[in-house]
């Protein structure tokens, strides 16, 4: 019989399923200034446009100011959260600054499928520093004909 040996590599820990949402965090292997990140929210609001919206390089993106940025996201991820056929797979990238040593949420990336499915409809990226998001992928155009418009509603309704 032949002797079987184990990896090496640290072995991860188990999850404990929630009922709330799946984050992975990724750390980023780079340090940022946090003088430049505040400066960059503090540019973003100070935006002429509640929001913005532009097809670049193959992606939709929508330029918010800091406020519009965060209500949005509260309307996307109710969307989502009471979506019968929907499900989010979602990662946090996280850098650490370099004064502070402390970690800071860059970005967000959600991947977005049908639960019934194991192919990815749409990726939206959140980039919490520039209060900027990113849609694309196969059916991005999915997203901004019939989910959209349904965010832009409840968005609306907490605007007002």
């Amino acid at each position: 019989m032949a002797n079987k040996l184990r990896p090496t590599r640290d072995r991860q820990p188990p999850l404990i399923n929630t009922a709330s949402r799946e984050v992975t965090v990724r750390r980023a292997g780079y340090e940022v200034k946090p003088e430049k990140l505040l400066q960059q929210k503090i540019d973003s609001s100070f935006r002429t446009q509640y929001i913005s919206m532009e097809m670049k390089g193959g992606m939709i993106v929508f330029t918010f100011t800091a406020a519009a940025i965060e209500l949005f996201k509260t309307s996307l991820y109710k969307y989502y959260d009471a979506h019968q056929s929907l499900v989010l797979k979602e990662v946090e990238h996280r850098v650490k600054t370099k004064k502070a040593k402390f970690e800071v949420t860059v970005d967000v990336s959600i991947s977005v499928k049908y639960k019934d499915s194991a192919q990815q409809l749409y990726r939206i990226n959140i980039y919490q520093t520039t209060s900027r998001i990113g849609v694309n992928g196969k059916n991005e155009m999915k997203f901004l004909h019939e989910d959209l418009p349904v965010i832009c509603e409840a968005f609306k309704k907490i605007m007002t």
